[in-house]
């Protein structure tokens, strides 16, 4: 019985996962989770059966993913790519969720996230022409919207400002898109990571994001990036910044813990607890006072001191 119950687990875990996959990803605006989408349930899965058969539910989900490519494209070389994409991600979460189980979850996501940043820039940097295809479709994006806003009467000069802050934003992607990349996929692994785990494990720790935690050592890789795109130029300044954007995504996950491990202490109501992460994720100046916090934590250790003072007090 127990046999039939985690196959079925499996099976409905790839399922979802090429369900999301291809499903989410055509809706407006909030379409860019398909990625996470695809992850949740493998990683759930990961949690609860393991790495075995996350990676197992993840190649069914790859093959199922390439079937409905194929329905779509007719093409097996797009197919075979959307199946490895899969695999690639949501199926890499899902190892990871399994992964985590025996072994320390602040270390397996920073595997994790290390893993995706690296194939994602290095993909980036190795395909010809990616950020002239980026800036073309950029650009395409851009004459669409400035068209709309004259048909629809906007204020020429809103049109100027709002096409000189694209070019920008433009300029921004295409000269450093394997940073941009690289932290985009670890904002996307803590989602599904820690939610998968979330919804897999009970307690009060849950998916364990409040107990997220990083190394000393990134610090000084901080510190060195950010030394070098403060004072070369050219090569040396992109590739400092490319590291730079990463690092510092991984420093605001991890203010963003220790945020969640006190409103917990702090607020016993959900809808308390959602507003004050929904603040820090909404208004800029938070961001960077989020992402100083969790910089300083390897020496500060705020957490670590409010549980002494717990016991001390319970003594």
């Amino acid at each position: 019985m127990n046999r039939d119950s985690a196959l079925a687990e499996g099976l409905a875990a790839a399922g979802l996962s090429a369900f999301f996959f291809w499903g989410l990803r055509f809706l407006p605006v909030v379409g860019i989770v398909f990625v996470p989408g695809a992850a949740l349930p493998l990683v759930r899965l990961g949690a609860r059966r393991g790495a075995k058969s996350a990676l197992a539910a993840g190649a069914g989900a790859a093959a199922l993913s390439a079937a409905i490519g194929f329905s779509i494209t007719r093409s097996l070389p797009d197919s075979a790519g959307q199946a490895l994409a899969l695999l690639a991600t949501a199926g890499a979460c899902g190892v990871a969720g399994g992964l985590a189980r025996t072994r320390d979850a602040s270390r397996v996501f920073l595997g994790l996230a290390i893993w995706g940043a690296v194939l994602g820039a290095g993909l980036w940097s190795a395909a010809p022409g990616s950020d002239r295809e980026v800036q073309t479709r950029f650009d395409a994006m851009t004459s669409a919207s400035i068209a709309s806003l004259r048909q629809s009467g906007a204020d020429p000069e809103a049109m100027k400002t709002w096409q000189s802050t694209a070019e920008l934003v433009r300029g921004v992607i295409v000269r450093y898109g394997p940073g941009l990349i690289a932290g985009l996929w670890i904002a996307v692994a803590a989602a599904a990571f820690y939610l998968g785990r979330r919804f897999a494990l009970r307690g009060p720790e849950g998916g364990g994001f409040s107990r997220l935690r990083l190394p000393p050592a990134l610090a000084g890789l901080f510190v060195l990036a950010g030394a070098a795109a403060a004072l070369f130029r050219g090569d040396p300044r992109r590739a400092a910044v490319d590291v730079l954007i990463p690092v510092l995504v991984l420093y605001f996950l991890a203010g963003l813990s220790i945020i969640a491990y006190f409103a917990r202490r702090w607020f016993r109501t959900g809808v308390l607890r959602a507003a004050i992460y929904v603040m820090v994720w909404w208004l800029p100046p938070l961001w960077a006072g989020t992402a100083v916090l969790g910089l300083f934590d390897w020496y500060f250790d705020l957490r670590k001191r409010a549980e002494k003072q717990a016991i001390g007090r319970n003594e």
